[in-house]
């Protein structure tokens, strides 16, 4: 399996040319949720060269799970925090506080991918407009 999800911005061709220069984006591990999104939600058939375009709508459904994913795990978070006070055995307490910690650590990363999404989002919404240098975004497994 690959290892890296790539998003790429097009620039618009110079004249007589059939794709403009790509530039990498941003390149995404496989161990991120953003990642996995992408992978599971492929549209459609690649370009020759393997390449997706990236759509408002596939940004939007991805942004919503984020957000979904980000909730759960705030109240998650939460509810163990409440529940804490209620338990008396101190291996247990440490046991519960490590995974708070971990599913904190979790909960930035969401935010930190989501952030991320969000500034694609901008991106692609002004892709194809007059003043804009790229005429399209597109992401590729590699």
């Amino acid at each position: 399996m690959s290892s890296y999800l790539n998003i790429y911005l097009e620039k618009k061709p110079k004249e007589g040319e059939k794709n403009g220069e790509r530039l990498l984006l941003c390149s995404i591990t496989r161990s991120t949720d953003i990642y996995t999104m992408f992978y599971d939600n492929r549209p459609g058939i690649p370009s020759e060269e393997g390449l997706y375009s990236v759509t408002d709508d596939d940004l939007v459904n991805i942004t919503h799970e984020l957000e979904r994913q980000i909730s759960t795990k705030e109240i998650y978070i939460y509810e163990t925090k409440l529940n804490l006070s209620l338990i008396k055995d101190k291996e247990a307490i440490d046991e519960i506080l490590d995974n708070l910690k971990t599913n904190k650590e979790y909960l930035e990363q969401l935010k930190s991918q989501h952030a991320m999404l969000m500034g694609i989002s901008m991106l692609v919404s002004d892709v194809g407009e007059d003043w804009c240098d790229f005429s399209k975004i597109y992401w590729r497994i590699e």
